[in-house]
């Protein structure tokens, strides 16, 4: 699910949660997603959390960098489909 530019990412959450997709077995977010009941909800459904915590939380929650990385690799996935959207017209990928 992508949220609009400007909508806080934990708007989209709870819908995300409610599909009726297979539990998730890594949650790999941004600091956005950083708040406790979103990794008590992965945790309850038998996933892992990969999110950074927030600069602000008292207690850091460690995170494994290297699976945290692979998150840029779809980010740049994203940024290629949107670029390409606009190289090649509304119709690229479907999206009008």
């Amino acid at each position: 699910m992508i949220a609009g530019g400007e909508a806080h990412d934990l708007k989209g959450y709870d819908a995300l949660m409610e599909e009726s997709a297979p539990d998730p077995k890594v949650l790999l977010a941004d600091r956005g997603y950083d708040a406790d009941f979103v990794r008590a909800v992965v945790e309850v459904r038998g996933g892992v959390p990969i999110i950074p915590t927030k600069k602000n939380r008292r207690v850091q929650i460690e995170i494994d960098r290297a699976i945290y990385a692979l998150r840029n690799q779809i980010e740049r996935c994203f940024n290629r489909l949107k670029n390409g959207k606009r190289r090649f017209g509304p119709t690229f990928c479907g999206w009008s």
